[in-house]
């Protein structure tokens, strides 16, 4: 996989830290996916800042970080804001939940994926194909029948599911 042509853009060049600055927090109970991390940075580099207290210590993002040091990256860009160690504490948490708490619209989420796939570009969106397939089952319980099964005479037309886009 190749690297991106700038890890930081220039627009978070301002925010630039050494990672060996940051330090995660000691109670940060998430874990993540540290391998889906590295393939997004490696496709857009970094796009948005990573948190952390005045001192360094991550309060958002620390899978980020470990990500960039794995990628061999000297500098992330940061939010140095201060917190106090509860603030800080209770915003590793907000942000945490407040992902977790969330929800997708699947149709939206497959007709985007849909439309990702079909160009060409899921990598480092962290979704696979059997990502899709699995969706789009959950989406369309009924999907179209098997291509033997289909009638030679409408093998030229394009189907469109109304419901998520996908093309068949």
């Amino acid at each position: 996989m190749a690297k991106p042509a700038k890890p930081i853009p220039d627009e978070l060049l301002d925010l630039a830290v050494p990672v060996a600055d940051l330090k995660p927090h000691p109670k940060n109970p998430r874990r993540g996916n540290i391998d889906a991390i590295v393939e997004s940075l490696t496709r857009f580099g970094q796009v948005k800042p990573v948190v952390c207290s005045k001192d360094g210590t991550i309060v958002a993002g620390h899978h980020v970080v470990e990500a960039a040091k794995q990628l061999g990256w000297p500098e992330i860009a940061a939010v140095k804001l201060p917190m106090t160690a509860k603030e800080a504490a209770a915003y590793l948490l907000a942000d945490n939940r407040t992902s977790d708490l969330a929800r997708y619209d699947d149709a939206e989420l497959a007709a985007i994926l849909g439309q990702t796939a079909k160009a060409s570009t899921l990598t480092g969106t962290g979704y696979g194909d059997r990502d899709l397939q699995a969706l789009l089952r959950r989406v369309n319980p009924d999907p179209p029948k098997k291509f033997e099964e289909i009638d030679p005479s409408a093998m030229k037309l394009v189907k469109t599911c109304p419901k998520c886009g996908y093309e068949w």
